[in-house]
């Protein structure tokens, strides 16, 4: 109700139902009327619906104050530095999120190699239980625990490799053994 009520204030003026008198607006200067609208933009219409949404204005938008404020432009309000100091206000708080958003982005991203790393083992295991597997189907029970043992003590690495993968993935390689050996029996 009130929502729509502040909608026929900002659209027809408090004194809409000509029972309020001393409501009604007719002059730009009024405290009433949101001076950044007359200047052609209001920051809180600007970024509704966005994290940066502070309310909906409560000022009044009438069109008509704007024309006569146009008309007045001869004089010097001081509306528009007002709205270059909010505007510029509003710009140094976005780039300062923006830059902690950048940080934190590159704190996250600063390990990549070891990300890279992890990818690598991660995916010599998945290879590794391929062949396993495929070797326990085709009746060669043996050689697949010969190649899970070979991963398990490693070609290059051996236990660092295996601690790499365990704090990784949490996958080890007495896990793929007994997976491999369940799936066989």
């Amino acid at each position: 109700m009130d929502a729509q009520r502040a909608l026929l204030d900002s659209l027809m003026g408090f004194n809409r139902d000509g029972d309020r008198p001393e409501e009604d607006v007719t002059d730009f200067r009024h405290p009433r009327v949101c001076k950044r609208w007359l200047c052609g933009l209001c920051p809180r219409e600007l970024f509704q619906n966005t994290r940066l949404d502070s309310g909906a204005c409560t000022l009044l938008h009438l069109p008509e104050l704007r024309v006569a404020y146009e008309k007045e432009n001869k004089r010097d309000f001081g509306y528009e530095r007002d709205l270059t100091h909010e505007l510029s206000r509003m710009l140094a708080e976005v780039e300062k999120k923006i830059a902690k958003g950048q940080k934190r982005l590159d704190e996250d991203t600063g390990d990549g190699e070891a990300r890279n790393q992890v990818l690598q083992l991660t995916h010599e295991i998945q290879e590794s239980v391929k062949q396993a597997e495929k070797k326990t189907e085709d009746g060669q029970v043996d050689e697949s625990l010969e190649l899970l043992k070979q991963e398990k003590v490693g070609g290059n690495g051996g236990r660092e490799k295996r601690e790499t993968r365990e704090g990784s993935e949490g996958v080890t390689s007495e896990e793929i053994e007994t997976s491999v050996l369940a799936q066989i029996y």
